[in-house]
């Protein structure tokens, strides 16, 4: 399959001279408001309509661009928009682009140049700060919703565009809510066919209704499509070192190595055991990486019981001192002796489907044993 030339996609073609930032007009219809995001590369502003109206898109720009230039950053970013172009095409019927940050207009010089991309706004935060702002955060609903979205958003990608993302860190997964509180409709109890397809609904801390919670890919730049040779630009040097160090890793891979670094020695609710389980297997199944779990009731107000919450040795929980060191091992562990680099989405689909009756047999007796263990010969500590 051989992709159309990048003409597909919308330019915005603006001079040499041009700045971006607060209060600049980019179209009649777009004016550059509030900066929302900046590193050392590139800035994030949110886009809005010359009254103040929302549009619901932001605008990505390079900066500092003789640094960026030579590093690569602005093949990157026609990359990330040469793909993005392709991946619009798996919108559904709604215009919704299920999995994935939506791509708008370049803006291109006259050149050729991409001085920076239009892009879907999102509500949400950066997976890497959901999980470690907080070293206590144990949520398995969220991170089972968040595997099982993301490994479906790739693998339908990889069926219909042959797209594998090669960056799959955690940073590189953004949450998305809607903008109104979501209120799920009730479905009748013999209607399974509703609640099967009835989207997870999440309520987390400062949230005061539960909304939808999705989970958005973003940043396309390392990414790569068959049949798209003949329009992607050149990697940059830069990149093509960073590729050569993950050359046979694939995306479950890196999600899973990066997954394990951020949950290890976590505390869950008792009753999330099974999940928590599972998501474990799934990750020594590819990594070759054993991680720690710790389970413990849940308090009145939702958290894990006070004074339960840290178990095991210190250098063994997420919050305990040493811990980083363990983060360390376990990031190498996974690089030098994985056991499933070439793992696919769909197989891990397969696997959290095919397991969990398994899983959840286990946790089933160990949980009969603790009781009669408990209630026979007394308890047992």
């Amino acid at each position: 399959m051989k992709l159309d030339d990048e003409t597909d996609g919308e330019v915005i073609y603006v001079p040499d001279t041009f700045k971006a930032e607060t209060g600049a007009l980019l179209t009649e219809d777009l004016l550059v408001s509030k900066e929302l995001a900046g590193g050392a590369q590139g800035v994030i502003y949110e886009l809005n309509g010359p009254d103040g109206s929302e549009t619901k898109k932001l605008l990505k720009v390079l900066k500092m661009k003789t640094v960026t230039a030579a590093i690569g950053a602005e093949v990157g970013l026609k990359r990330e928009w040469l793909i993005g172009v392709r991946l619009n095409k798996l919108r559904g019927p709604d215009g919704e682009l299920e999995g994935f940050m939506g791509t708008g207009a370049a803006l291109m010089r006259r050149d050729g140049g991409v001085e920076g991309l239009v892009l879907e706004k999102v509500n949400g935060l950066p997976l890497d700060k959901r999980l470690w702002k907080d070293e206590k955060w144990a949520d398995a609903s969220y991170t089972m919703a968040l595997l099982k979205q993301v490994f479906s958003s790739l693998d339908r990608a990889y069926l219909a565009l042959g797209y594998v993302h090669r960056d799959m860190r955690i940073s590189n997964i953004m949450e998305h809510r809607g903008s109104t509180p979501y209120i799920p409709k009730g479905y009748k109890k013999e209607d399974k066919k509703k609640k099967k397809n009835q989207k997870p609904v999440m309520l987390l801390r400062g949230d005061s209704r539960p909304r939808e919670l999705v989970f958005k890919i973003i940043d396309n730049g390392h990414a790569r499509l068959l049949g798209a040779g003949h329009i992607l630009p050149e990697a940059a040097l830069i990149e093509k070192i960073y590729r050569r160090f993950f050359k046979g890793k694939g995306d479950v891979w890196r999600l899973l190595q990066d997954l394990s670094d951020a949950i290890d020695g976590r505390t869950w609710a008792s009753e999330a055991e099974e999940d928590v389980k599972l998501i474990l297997a799934l990750i020594e199944t590819v990594t070759g990486v054993k991680l720690n779990a710790y389970f413990a009731p849940v308090s009145g107000n939702g958290d894990v019981a006070e004074g339960l919450s840290s178990q095991g040795f210190m250098w063994q929980r997420a919050d305990g001192f040493g811990h980083a060191v363990r983060r360390f091992v376990i990031r190498i562990r996974a690089y030098l002796w994985p056991r499933q680099t070439q793992y696919t989405p769909r197989q891990a689909l397969d696997f959290l489907e095919a397991q969990r009756p398994v899983v959840k047999a286990r946790v089933e007796e160990r949980r009969q044993e603790h009781r009669e263990s408990y209630h026979g010969g007394g308890r047992t500590l």
